[in-house]
């Protein structure tokens, strides 16, 4: 297949294996669940222990789960619950995660 001519070689199909050179700009996004995005806001909290309202772009939707762009980071800690008010600045006290031991005490 090397050897043909590129136009004149038959185009190629299902299960072959090709060699490619892919040439383009990197796009990072993030997937979050659907229950985190607020319109195109997410709601992060900050180092500080306040919110932070953070505009994205919604790339798709899929499974309950959103593929979204903006201006993130790794590591930081994203809200899923719904905050009534959500007003940016506001003072956030993280819940501590519930350990194994703690269910399984609850659920006997």
């Amino acid at each position: 297949y090397r050897a043909l001519n590129p136009t004149s070689a038959p185009p190629l199909v299902n299960g072959m294996f090709v060699r490619a050179l892919i040439e383009g700009q990197e796009n990072p996004s993030w997937v979050i669940p659907e229950r985190a995005l607020h319109g195109n806001k997410i709601y992060l909290m900050g180092d500080d222990n306040r919110l932070q309202v953070v505009t994205v772009e919604v790339l798709y939707r899929r499974n309950n789960q959103v593929v979204i762009d903006g201006e993130l980071e790794q590591g930081q800690k994203l809200i899923i619950n719904d905050l009534l008010p959500a007003i940016n600045g506001m003072l956030l006290k993280e819940s501590p995660e519930q350990s194994e031991t703690a269910i399984e005490e609850s659920d006997s």
